[in-house]
């Protein structure tokens, strides 16, 4: 079973994310299916857009996110569109290390968070952990606002995350319906290996 955008209809998001807290770089991605029609050039556009707001509202002013490059299905042969464009954010310095990020997890129905995904969004301010790697409540909130005016914007925009997997259910695309801030940072020690 193919598991990843077989048709033009679906696609990968890799989300570029740079700037003084990502020295090295950073990336996430996320599957996107659109509801009519091929994945063009606009939709990456759109994607860059929407994520950029989101980065901006929730990350602090180290961190940028760079762009956007979306790959169409299907994986060998599909086109690549690119978006580019700085969007910083707006909170205070002091940057949490760079392997340091909110652990988004991918909310699919019906199926156990394991096979659900997850994306490593970076860039966030120090202030916003406490003792133990705890993310405040009120930040865990407001990611979580941001995520849904994601979900609004990508709905009305005709977008649907998705996860791609062939070990649920023997289905190779889940729908996304939500997206949730864990309560913890989450730390990638490979990261720092670059």
């Amino acid at each position: 079973m193919a598991v990843g955008p077989t048709g033009a209809s679906q696609g990968i998001a890799t989300f570029i994310f740079g700037g003084p807290a990502s020295p090295s770089g950073a990336v996430c991605t996320c599957g996107f299916s659109k509801s009519a029609g091929s994945l063009v050039q606009a939709d990456a556009d759109t994607l860059k857009a929407i994520f950029g707001q989101l980065h901006t509202q929730i990350a602090c002013n180290e961190s940028k996110m760079t762009g956007v490059e979306l790959k169409i299905g299907p994986v060998q042969s599909g086109a690549t569109f690119q978006s580019f464009g700085d969007y910083v954010g707006i909170s205070s310095t002091n940057a949490v290390p760079p392997n340091t990020t909110f652990l988004i997890r991918k909310q699919v129905a019906d199926i156990s968070a394991r096979f659900s995904g997850r994306m490593f969004w970076p860039g966030f301010a120090e202030g916003l952990v406490a003792a133990g790697g705890a993310l405040l409540g009120s930040t865990v909130t407001a990611v979580n606002s941001e995520f849904n005016i994601a979900m609004n914007a990508l709905d009305t925009a005709g977008l649907q995350p998705v996860v791609y997997s062939s070990l649920a259910g023997g289905q190779a695309m889940l729908t996304v319906d939500s997206f949730a801030c864990q309560t913890l940072v989450a730390t990638q020690r490979h990261r720092l290996r670059r």
